[in-house]
């Protein structure tokens, strides 16, 4: 499994980055998606990120995220844009912050609250959220128990100094 993220802070991999995904796919890896958000907005690079879709197996964005790259106001319509050009294995996981996450394969979709923890630092949350998924997708968990996995590593991450991402047994 491969997660691209930070995709608009290198140009170089913008420019490659659908011949670097349809490379991996094309070589068995699942492949998983964190754009970031771009320095000039979705307008200018909508298109070139859509081209990219067919060609991952995970979306990973906020849900601010989710609507602007779709051009919707409302993450019911951001979703069923997702939905329509994405594979319909692919998964659109949607960090919702304070209101946990929400994930999407097929016609399935599975809703996640957060934990209720004292918040420390919410620096990196996204990337733990991002590990806590991507380590239950490898290991064959479904999507509910991975998309619960992301919500407890992010909520142990942000509530946690000297930070853990494993909670207290």
């Amino acid at each position: 499994m491969v997660l691209v993220c930070g995709v608009f802070l290198s140009p170089r991999l913008v420019a490659g980055c659908r011949q670097l995904l349809e490379t991996l796919v094309g070589r068995g890896f699942a492949t998983a998606l964190d754009t970031g958000w771009p320095d000039g907005g979705w307008d200018g690079v909508r298109s070139l990120v859509e081209s990219w879709l067919p060609s991952v197996d995970h979306v990973l964005f906020n849900d601010l995220e989710t609507m602007s790259m779709a051009g919707r106001e409302s993450l019911d319509g951001a979703v069923e844009w997702f939905r329509a050009h994405l594979r319909p294995t692919a998964s659109l996981v949607v960090k919702r912050g304070a209101e946990g996450a929400a994930a999407w394969r097929g016609d399935e979709r599975v809703d996640c609250p957060v934990l209720a923890v004292e918040v420390i630092d919410t620096i990196g949350v996204g990337d733990a959220f991002n590990a806590g998924y991507l380590f239950g997708c490898a290991t064959g968990l479904d999507l509910a128990a991975s998309l619960r996995l992301a919500v407890t590593t992010a909520c142990t991450a942000i509530s946690t100094s000297p930070r853990r991402f494993v909670p207290a047994v």
